[in-house]
């Protein structure tokens, strides 16, 4: 007998060993409490959710699942929390914003394992509030500054609605809006007098945004070099007194919106003689198109079978930016020269450069220089017929002070004269004149390069570069 319960004690140890080994979670699951501040982001569908290599452990039917595993906030402190129980190990995790990818944090690379959270459980552990995307606690205070935006919309048609956007966005206490996207932070005109406004409140700091006419990109207004930063508005929030952005009119510096001058057409052109051309053509796109910068539909065309290319468009008087591509697919970015070093484009505000267009004011047609392909060298100007056309000498050229204009002509009929910036704009115009010799002064004039254009009553024009010291 004796013997016997020997045998019997023998293999009730030796079952329980077993038992120890195949089921170890049996004995060695620790309660881990997973907390997320989302007091700084607008919750989703009032779900916050963690997901990880923990969830199976844990009992639920698949790791890395969104939604499946939900957290709450019982006193409403804005932080969310949820306490599993899971064997020990290291496992990694991160919290979603709502029930489905897409809503997950971005984990910082302080704080990231494989761009996750992880945390090794060897026994009960509550893990330290963060703030989502983050890897240290909320700020318990921020000090905001009241800001209202504004934009004058008048004589122009809503689609549908009006929209900032900026890298103030993210940056707006509860909003849970991310940086520099369009159509999320509206604006509003309450008192139908076309003046679109929007107040958020906001960190001391220095912002850039612009205004969209609509929700997406390519709605955007063109802002003019007259008030842009890096093609953007800016915004420098410091101290507590509210503040009230002044009124601009939509894509314009001005604090009012003046009815819009008709469309004027605008040639542009350009050489392609040092270009291979893409068999799907070349293209011409811009601020100036609506929507803005679609780069495969204005085709421009060598009518002559030479390498130079044009494209006429009908463009309301104002300033854009624009670039030439060669090719449609082939072509994704266009041009890449850095016009603003070189004297004839602008900064596109995203590390990018843009050449530049300036028909501001402008009530007459206009045929802008042939510029090089990805170049601000100018090949020609404002040329519609030299044959035939009045010929003309400048001198001094260059000039600090004056210069006279004298003129070899076949014909005594009247001409007009215009000085041409390298960007288009017309800073001198002087209309019927009749004299063989004129002078023009440097009053008004900045030091650069322009182009001196005749134009008789045939519509003949020659044209010469000048240059103002």
């Amino acid at each position: 007998m004796l013997i016997q319960m020997q045998v019997m004690r023998k293999i009730y140890l030796t079952l329980c060993l077993l038992l120890a080994v195949a089921f170890p979670a049996l004995a060695q699951n620790f309660n881990v409490t997973f907390q997320v501040d989302m007091s700084t982001v607008a919750v989703i569908a009032d779900t916050v959710s963690v997901a990880g290599n923990f969830q199976m452990a844990a009992g639920f039917p698949s790791d890395w699942t969104p939604g499946a595993t939900v957290l709450t906030d019982a006193n409403t402190d804005g932080v969310y929390d949820l306490t599993v129980q899971i064997p020990a190990g290291t496992y990694e995790y991160k919290f979603l914003n709502g029930a489905a990818w897409g809503t997950d944090e971005g984990v910082p690379g302080a704080c990231q394992v494989n761009n996750n959270r992880s945390i090794t459980v060897s026994g009960d552990v509550t893990i330290p509030v963060v703030c989502f995307g983050s890897c240290v606690a909320c700020p318990t205070v921020v000090d905001t500054t009241e800001v209202t935006f504004q934009v004058d919309m008048r004589y122009r048609t809503i689609e549908p609605m009006v929209t900032v956007a900026g890298d103030f966005q993210g940056d707006v206490p509860g909003a849970g809006w991310s940086d520099w996207t369009p159509g999320i932070t509206a604006l509003s005109d309450s008192n139908n007098d076309s003046i679109y406004t929007l107040t958020v409140r906001l960190p001391a700091g220095t912002y850039a945004y612009k205004y969209i006419n609509g929700t997406a990109w390519g709605q955007d207004e063109s802002v003019p070099s007259g008030c842009a930063v890096n093609n953007n508005r800016e915004l420098i929030v410091s101290g507590t007194t509210p503040i009230v952005i002044p009124v601009h009119c939509f894509a314009s510096c001005a604090s009012a919106c003046t009815p819009p001058l008709p469309p004027v057409n605008v040639t542009f052109r350009v050489n392609m003689a040092n270009e291979i051309v893409s068999a799907n053509g070349v293209f011409v796109a811009g601020s100036f198109q609506n929507p803005a910068w679609v780069k495969d539909t204005l085709e421009m065309l060598n009518g002559s079978g030479g390498s130079i290319y044009q494209y006429t468009a009908a463009i309301v008087p104002g300033e854009y930016q624009f670039k030439y591509y060669n090719g449609d697919n082939g072509d994704p970015d266009g041009e890449s020269a850095d016009f603003l070093a070189l004297g004839c484009g602008a900064s596109n505000g995203i590390g990018g450069f843009n050449r530049v267009l300036n028909i501001v004011g402008r009530t007459t047609d206009t045929i802008l220089p042939i510029y090089d392909f990805n170049s601000c060298n100018i090949i020609a100007a404002g040329i519609d017929d030299e044959a035939n056309a009045t010929t003309f000498n400048v001198y001094p050229n260059p000039f600090s002070t004056s210069t006279i204009v004298e003129l070899n002509r076949w014909e005594r009929t009247a001409y007009d004269l215009r000085l041409i910036s390298v960007t288009g704009q017309v800073v001198l115009d002087r209309k019927g004149l009749r004299t063989n010799r004129t002078e023009i002064t440097r009053e008004g004039l900045q030091s650069g390069m322009y182009f001196l254009e005749l134009r008789d009553t045939k519509g003949r024009a020659t044209t010469q570069k000048i240059i103002v010291q």
